[in-house]
């Protein structure tokens, strides 16, 4: 956790230079309107001096402006280029009928921007990684609710579907939610079988998992709604890790949707089955605090913080 402590000064003093240079363009690359900033960065081990109680606000878009710079300066990671799709499976499909998504689905809405561009780094990174690795779980969470883990999963998502080849499956964790549980929500999915029923007695997954307009890209709902207390004893369930070793078979990227740490055992349970977590923060309304009480529980059952996403950047 060292790493917030140093990003937290460090965007302090970017702050007071920004202020006395406010005449000039800002050094940071600035987000369009319509979606918020993301980069991935590591977090590591808090450090002694680090102050609990600073708020991870604004000036935390220090460590994505550095880390933008160096992603327009330094060539991309060394991966294997494979064929990518061609504009065609999006704009065919807008022909027909344009999705409703959300405009912060940047990589639908807004292809061609900076923020859209991060995502596919972002991509980059995560093949990059596990090029000695098949099949990739990572389960997406966040330490409290409404820092836009879903938005950053679908953007991802999305972005690996570019890459013909990858097939992608998205998993609506939130089986406390239901047909409520943010994923099928964006997507407009009232499946009455899903995650659930799935993970409860596993079956052949064909069964559950739902296609979408993108040919490589598919939805596993959460299915029926169940309490919070329902749906982790539903994660303890030897056959729920049967259900996710059997999804991994199957596709290249398996992407989790999960609760957010604070409301219950869920988010650690599907991280344990995972490859680990993607730690989503949004900056101005989650304090340094919370993201490392979040770490530390998450380590307690020792599951690794692979990747952080920070949200909201200005």
């Amino acid at each position: 956790m060292s790493s917030i402590a140093d990003a937290l000064r460090r965007a302090q003093q970017e702050r007071e230079r920004l202020r006395g240079s406010a005449t000039r363009p800002p050094a940071a690359v600035s987000a369009p309107p319509t979606g918020p900033s993301l980069a991935s960065v590591v977090l590591r081990k808090a450090a002694p001096e680090s102050k609990p109680d600073a708020p991870v606000h604004e000036a935390l878009a220090a460590p994505l402006t550095a880390a933008l710079e160096q992603q327009t300066s330094a060539p991309p990671p060394a991966v294997q280029r494979q064929q990518l799709a061609s504009d065609t499976i999006i704009e065919d499909y807008q022909a027909k009928r344009r999705l409703d998504l959300p405009a912060t689905i940047v990589v639908y809405h807004d292809r061609a921007g900076p923020v859209a561009q991060q995502f596919r780094d972002m991509r980059d990174r995560l093949m990059a990684t596990n090029v000695t690795r098949d099949q990739p779980m990572l389960t997406f969470t966040s330490a409290r609710r409404g820092e836009g883990k879903t938005t950053a999963l679908l953007n991802l998502a999305l972005a690996l579907c570019e890459v013909r080849s990858h097939r992608v499956l998205l998993v609506d964790g939130c089986l406390g939610d239901g047909h409520r549980g943010p994923l099928s929500h964006v997507l407009h999915l009232h499946a009455e079988r899903g995650a659930s029923e799935f993970f409860a007695q596993p079956a052949e997954a064909s069964t559950f998992v739902r296609p979408t307009p993108w040919h490589n890209l598919f939805v596993l709902p959460a299915g029926a709604t169940t309490t919070a207390s329902a749906s982790a004893e539903t994660l303890r369930l030897p056959s729920a890790r049967t259900g996710l070793r059997q999804l991994r078979t199957m596709f290249d990227y398996v992407l989790i949707d999960a609760p957010a740490i604070d409301r219950g055992p869920d988010a650690g349970l599907l991280g344990t089955m995972s490859d680990g977590l993607v730690l989503v923060t949004a900056i101005g309304r989650t304090s340094a605090r919370q993201v490392q009480t979040a770490v530390r529980r998450m380590a307690s059952l020792n599951v690794p913080v692979k990747h952080a996403i920070l949200t909201h950047a200005p």
